[in-house]
């Protein structure tokens, strides 16, 4: 058992900490992010190219999502911010698609038995897209071990800082709720949208301060 790592509470304070000054940049990163990936979802509804578009899609999705997370890396870091930061793991798409392709199985394979054996495995395999941001020499089978032993007796830890943030999403969509009972949805929405985009920084933040401090602390 890893004793100096920072508790869960430690953590949210420091990513409040990483995010003054940014969350106005940090915000606008995932609204394009979340824009695009509508974006490039969407065309797997158009009938003749649909398919294609699809399988574009996914081969695209696990670089995609890297781009994200070392956008939020530079955050928890301190490093110099950018968007381009979003598009920086496209020339690694094989490597983020056969790392997602490997976890998607295992995530599966285990849910088949029951869905927490399936949370369990989601959990053990979380590091594996971090690790691979920071060792590119490594394959994907490798990345995914190495999330498995540095999670080893932190996975409890790391489901309840996941669930330390269900307060914000039950308080977001309750508002929803109310202001459309009142009869404005868009309102709702719009105050939906809003609260979404300002909490996703700070879980994001978060995660990537978990995965450094464990990180630091795993030999």
């Amino acid at each position: 058992m890893l004793t100096d790592l920072k508790s869960n509470p430690e953590l949210r304070a420091t990513a409040r900490e990483r995010l003054k000054g940014n969350w106005g940049k940090a915000i606008l990163t995932v609204l394009v992010y979340f824009i695009l990936t509508i974006l490039i979802n969407g065309g797997s509804k158009f009938e003749d190219i649909g398919w294609i578009v699809s399988i574009l899609a996914l081969i695209l999705n696990g670089a995609w999502s890297a781009g994200l997370l070392t956008y939020f890396i530079h955050v928890a870091r301190q490093e110099p911010l950018s968007i381009k930061l979003l598009f920086s793991q496209l020339p690694r798409l094989i490597p983020f698609f056969i790392l997602l392709l490997i976890q998607g199985i295992l995530i599966i394979l285990w849910t088949l038995l029951l869905i927490v054996p399936g949370i369990i495995a989601s959990i053990r395999y979380s590091q594996a897209f971090y690790i691979l941001l920071d060792h590119p020499e490594m394959k994907a089978s490798e990345a995914i071990n190495r999330s498995k032993e540095m999670m080893k007796d932190q996975k409890w830890k790391y489901f309840l800082l996941i669930l330390s943030f269900a307060g914000w999403y039950i308080l977001i969509m309750a508002a929803l709720l109310i202001l459309s009972a009142l009869g404005l949805q868009i309102l709702g929405i719009i105050v939906f949208g809003i609260g979404i985009l300002a909490l996703m920084p700070y879980i994001y933040t978060t995660q990537s301060i978990f995965y450094d401090d464990l990180n630091k602390n795993t030999p």
